[in-house]
């Protein structure tokens, strides 16, 4: 099927641009911007107005202009046939009575974003296991410091107050705060207490890919204002992005939030505070952010015997199951520890009979349900009674392994015989040949160090991974 008239004027018009604009020796953004502007404009001139930047079309129309009279000509007697006129009156009978538009209207949505969108909290500063990390560039790491404080909170009871110093131009810093925000967001939001210094601010978002994505306007986030003050970021605007899987989305679930602050250009110490962090979200509170399942008690990874009751948290969540393998032929079986209906604050508790599962090393699944959020706790476990159930050697091979010569064997009956620097110990504790190449970003402890990960509990060897930031295993 032939090209219509007008799709064949505006490939002569892109032909004639190109060859106007390359003989400008104009930047190959340029042109195509250029390009773009000339095709909108014979389109739509309205349209061309109101999204084509007044540079591109000023440029536009100065190739147009520059055109030869032939070709302008040719172009002129080109519209005349296709009856211009009637175009354009088409285009006028088309357009919307005075008004709102459509996508201001109350409960419209955008493109890509639903009409209702539902405000969660994400972090009031309340309560917090362990401060929010502080990172500095250009200064010194003493220069920034974060704590709690009941000093003037926007909100509640508490804020996050943040001091900092910096001495000159081209400084700045981030405070890292930890979240899991599992659905679509649109709008991020947050308190900001200003001290009228000139200084920057912005958001950085890490998501699950690892790729972090910045939010920052030189020209209109300074902190030239004292007391509080909202801070909406619109997450579905062009930002910029680095790291990670490099796709340039995000990707759920976001992970963490970061208030950078950057220097005004001058020295200057002070105090900033942040309160109420809160996105707009696609998803109620609950699907937003997640329900959590988290033991009270016991320890994670304790001992325990005979009937041992389970506290647990689970705000979000009406009920859990709490399961556990248990011995029996074969391989055994997953069995039903408990079903537990939790409080309106989401506390419960059960009682777990150890000694009828197995002795030594067993795990609890505490998993909880609501509608699409689902969570499941792991409470690891030794038992030191129960029923003895597969421990030890085998007597005889695994069929997978008949035929073939027994090498090596280890049942942890005897000492541990582990080094980092003796070749005739059993076992290394750490990546040969020197301990830095281990596979961690995180240190590695050998068994000759006072925090060694290695012990022997009967006849089984534990080997225990601990925070030493959170001081806890």
């Amino acid at each position: 099927m032939p090209a219509s008239p007008m799709i064949e004027f505006l490939h002569r018009l892109r032909s004639a641009l190109v060859v106007q604009a390359a003989s400008a020796s104009v930047p190959l953004a340029l042109k195509t911007s250029t390009i773009k502007a000339a095709t909108l404009l014979a389109a739509s001139p309205a349209a061309a107005a109101e999204t084509i930047p007044a540079h591109v079309v000023a440029l536009t129309e100065g190739v147009l202009k520059a055109m030869s009279l032939t070709r302008l000509k040719t172009v002129l007697a080109v519209l005349l046939g296709l009856g211009l006129l009637g175009i354009l009156g088409y285009a006028f009978a088309e357009r919307q009575p005075d008004g709102p538009a459509e996508k201001d209207k109350p409960g419209a949505g955008t493109a890509g974003r639903p009409a209702k969108l539902h405000p969660v909290l994400v972090q009031d500063f309340e309560k917090l296991s362990s401060l929010p990390k502080v990172w500095v560039v250009g200064v010194s790491d003493k220069n920034a410091s974060v704590q709690l404080s009941t000093d003037r909170p926007s909100e509640g009871k508490q804020c996050l107050k943040l001091h900092y110093h910096f001495t000159g131009a081209g400084q700045y810093l981030g405070v890292s705060n930890a979240v899991k925000i599992k659905m679509p967001v649109h709008k991020l939001r947050f308190m900001l207490r200003g001290d009228g210094s000139g200084s920057g601010y912005g958001v950085y978002l890490e998501d699950a890919g690892g790729e972090t994505h910045k939010f920052r306007n030189a020209d209109t986030m300074k902190v030239d204002f004292t007391g509080w003050k909202e801070v909406a970021i619109d997450l579905d605007a062009a930002h910029e992005t680095w790291g990670g899987d490099k796709n340039g989305k995000i990707d759920y679930p976001i992970t963490g939030v970061t208030f950078e602050v950057s220097s005004p250009g001058k020295a200057v110490e002070s105090d900033l505070a942040f309160d109420a962090l809160s996105v707009d979200s696609e998803k109620s509170p609950d699907e937003t952010l997640g329900c959590e399942v988290s033991v009270l008690s016991p320890d994670y990874c304790s001992d325990v015997k005979g009937d041992t009751k389970v506290s647990l948290s689970a705000p979000g969540f009406k009920r859990v199951t709490a399961k556990c393998w248990k011995q029996g032929r074969g391989f055994g079986a997953d069995s039903t520890v408990a079903t537990v209906d939790l409080d309106a604050h989401g506390k419960g508790s059960f009682v777990f009979p150890a000694d009828q599962y197995p002795h030594g090393p067993v795990m609890l699944r505490i998993s909880g349900s609501s509608g699409p959020v689902k969570d499941t706790c792991y409470l690891q476990l030794y038992n030191k009674g129960g029923v003895s159930w597969n421990e030890g050697m085998p007597k005889d091979p695994p069929p997978a392994a008949k035929g073939m010569k027994l090498l090596f064997a280890d049942d942890f009956k005897g000492p541990l015989s582990i080094s980092s620097t003796d070749r005739k110990a059993t076992y290394y504790d750490h990546k040969p040949p020197d301990g830095h190449q281990d596979f961690s970003a995180h240190p590695f402890a050998g068994h000759d160090s006072p925090n060694t990960p290695f012990t022997q509990v009967d006849t089984y060897l534990r080997t225990r991974a601990t925070s030493a930031r959170l001081k806890s295993t």
